[in-house]
């Protein structure tokens, strides 16, 4: 797949245009469970301002590869922060460009939700406009099992999908949900099928990229007023995140990795 001249710096993500006004975003990152690392997390918030100056670009659909929308960090992505106070920083500062530079982007964008989908890939697939989950994905917010705050949206986005006693359910206790779960209690938009995910995330990117552009984006940029009310409780909740990557569980994780 060719990349187009605007994403030529970016190695996790492949672009095409599968449809007039219809950009699609391919994480692709190369590695098992289309894994993120220290040398592509950047690139999940950058994106979305190349996405947001795309001037064709009425719609954006999101997707993975080989059914997976993205698992999160892989095994080497902890040891450098346990005592880098400059990698904490830069990953702090990749988890805000993640979250709000997908609230800033005047393009509706869409998720197709597959697979595993955790840390970042779990945040572009919930903080997406309109998500579609295939019924055996599974969503799964980790992070106190690895002694961090849930940190990368889902404590400002989630009690506003599902409501505060299930988001205090599933994130205090890391239980995961899978794609009809996600339906039923609202964290997703819609549930299909696992062989229908992909035409029906294209669809509802085609059916947005048909109306009045000015009409979605505005829309979108009202309904985000409920993100932006939250955005203390989401700078709180990075922070926090970032604060844990020095904490003993994180030392203790990695110091058993190496043994």
């Amino acid at each position: 797949m060719s990349q187009p001249e605007a994403y030529k710096g970016f190695n996790a993500f492949k672009v095409d245009w599968p449809h007039p006004g219809v950009l699609r975003l391919w994480i692709d990152t190369g590695h098992p469970n289309n894994a993120v690392t220290h040398e592509n997390h950047s690139e999940f918030g950058d994106i979305w301002k190349a996405v947001a100056a795309e001037e064709d670009a009425r719609a954006v659909l999101v997707r993975g590869v080989e059914g997976v929308l993205c698992g999160g960090g892989d095994m080497t992505f902890l040891p450098p922060l346990v005592d880098s106070h400059e990698t904490r920083t830069a990953v702090h500062r990749d988890i805000r460009a993640l979250v709000m530079n997908m609230i800033d982007c005047p393009k509706p964008i869409v998720s197709a939700i597959d697979g595993v989908c955790s840390g970042a890939g779990l945040a572009v697939g919930i903080m997406a406009d309109v998500s579609v989950a295939a019924a055996s994905a599974t969503l799964w917010d980790a992070h106190v099992l690895y002694g961090l705050a849930c940190g990368d949206h889902a404590a400002m986005a989630w009690p506003l999908k599902m409501g505060m006693a299930k988001a205090k359910y599933h994130l205090l206790t890391a239980t995961a949900l899978n794609g009809e779960e996600a339906e039923r209690n609202g964290l997703v938009s819609l549930c299909v099928a696992d062989t229908e995910l992909q035409q029906a995330a294209m669809d509802v990117a085609v059916k947005l990229a048909s109306l009045p552009p000015e009409a979605v984006s505005f829309t979108k940029q009202s309904l985000n007023g409920w993100f932006r009310l939250g955005q203390p409780i989401f700078e709180q909740s990075a922070a926090l995140e970032a604060l844990g990557f020095a904490g003993d569980t994180v030392r203790e994780l990695v110091e058993s990795q190496d043994d």
